[in-house]
């Protein structure tokens, strides 16, 4: 005896023909996503890109890419100032660093937040700064305020540099000084003066406690504008 389907009422509509609404579709506000590759111009290399993060993530990309006028994507979009190995490492690290075990180097961490400084990148430059000043191998006292002068970086995020400078029994040589303005130069010298003064003193809290000196003038250091 053969399989007879139900007939009930159950089965009388027939499923939606979707095909009528084929003419009245509308593309989703968020998610159609379209293509918006990108020929750019860092450094005499061309990059072809999704610009899309960029564009989300970048106030000063989406300003470059309006001023530049462009309307073709196959025209190379040029982004001054940034080197390529920054833009390098800023693609890899928005491709890789949702992955388990993500890393890289204090060399990569430091091109990383040059480029979220000059590309105005506040989803990335606090991480960076992270990894550049509390990560495992952070560069030189003096290279990290070097990297705060030019990065714009809190006085905060260096002060276990300048801490560490304040202590330092060798001066700084002339090579150190050059990468540093005359201003952060003079402030980091004034400290290293007052602090070894507090030490010669006959008399008095300084002398007795050298680390109570350290810890005021790391946050005068940290107070100042």
């Amino acid at each position: 005896m053969g399989f007879t389907p139900d007939k009930g009422p159950q089965n009388q509509n027939p499923p939606p023909d979707y095909s009528q609404a084929e003419g009245s579709a509308e593309f989703h506000e968020k998610y159609y996503l379209s293509d918006d590759y990108l020929v750019l111009l860092v450094e005499n290399k061309l990059f072809r890109v999704d610009a899309r993060w960029l564009q989300e993530n970048s106030a000063q990309f989406a300003k470059i890419r309006r001023m530049s006028g462009l309307n073709s994507p196959e025209q190379p979009l040029a982004i001054p100032g940034i080197h390529a190995a920054e833009l390098e490492t800023l693609l890899h690290f928005v491709d890789e660093s949702m992955k388990e075990g993500f890393s890289m180097g204090t060399d990569q961490w430091i091109r990383l937040l040059s480029i979220a400084h000059k590309l105005e990148l506040p989803t990335v430059k606090p991480r960076a700064i992270r990894e550049v000043f509390a990560g495992p191998s952070p560069p030189p006292p003096v290279r990290q305020l070097a990297l705060y002068e030019a990065h714009d970086v809190l006085r905060a995020d260096v002060a276990p540099a300048v801490r560490a400078l304040i202590l330092r029994t060798e001066p700084l040589c002339a090579d150190e000084l050059m990468e540093l303005s005359y201003k952060t130069a003079a402030e980091i010298g004034g400290l290293r003066e007052e602090h070894l003064r507090n030490l010669l003193k006959p008399f008095g809290t300084w002398a007795d406690n050298p680390e109570k000196s350290v810890k005021a003038l790391v946050a005068r250091w940290n107070a100042q504008a």
